[in-house]
């Protein structure tokens, strides 16, 4: 399989983008904390996500984020093949999806099992509001969409964290890696949207049917061939399916 991910001498270059990315989105859990009625507010409005705008991954970014994530996701203390069951869910801007397990790949010690609810989250997922005038609200999501519900996703975690609600386990995605791993099972068109000179950031409504997000054809293709390695290297299999 010819892969388009690979190691390049702009390294620095990409942990310097990296590192900004985990800043900006260090400054959005600590700015989330104190919003959570405007949260609120806008969550009361239908398809309220439509309103915002939503970062796309930058091209300088993408060989190196993809050469990553080939090298170390297979390590991943946990990796899960779910099924979306519930919708996004943002509490104080953090954002979560209920999902049902159908095969585990890697997790011992995991309080559910095969066929059991869990909630997945990553820090990355979130919502970025302000009242201030020169503040432009935006979702945060990792350069990936809301997960679908009824699809199948190959998901990668760190860890089992403190449950929220009982009897439901909570797992939280392994996102250091500014793209959030989560691949669908399905196959989604990509499209890219025009970005402007001073951010990556476009209209949600312009990429909504899209699995990732990203600033040109060839950062897209990068990350479709992470997916589709790693969907090659964890198939869905049937001895464990819950349906």
């Amino acid at each position: 399989m010819e892969m388009h991910c690979h190691n390049n001498a702009e390294g620095r270059r990409d942990v310097f983008l990296l590192a900004a990315v985990i800043s900006l989105t260090a400054a959005a859990a600590l700015f989330g904390i104190s919003k959570r009625g405007t949260y609120t507010d806008i969550r009361a409005q239908e398809n309220y996500m439509d309103s915002l705008p939503v970062a796309e991954l930058p091209e300088a970014m993408a060989e190196g984020v993809c050469a990553q994530m080939l090298e170390r996701l297979p390590d991943a203390p946990i990796i899960l093949r779910v099924l979306i069951t519930g919708e996004i869910e943002h509490f104080a801007g953090v954002g979560r999806q209920k999902a049902r397990i159908l095969q585990i790949y890697a997790g011992d010690g995991l309080s559910a099992g095969v066929g059991q609810e869990i909630y997945l989250y990553a820090q990355s997922w979130r919502l970025s509001l302000s009242a201030e005038e020169d503040f432009v609200d935006s979702v945060e999501r990792g350069f990936i969409n809301v997960l679908q519900t009824g699809e199948e996703y190959l998901a990668f975690a760190r860890r089992e964290a403190p449950a929220l609600e009982r009897g439901v386990p909570v797992i939280e995605v392994w996102d250091d890696f500014a793209v959030v791993p989560v691949f669908s099972y399905k196959r989604h068109e990509n499209k890219v949207a025009p970005v402007s000179e001073e951010n990556t950031y476009v209209p949600y409504t312009a990429v909504k049917g899209n699995e990732f997000f990203a600033t040109s054809e060839d950062a897209i293709k990068s990350l479709e061939a992470v997916k589709s390695a790693l969907l090659e290297k964890y198939p869905a299999g049937d001895s464990d399916d819950i349906h």
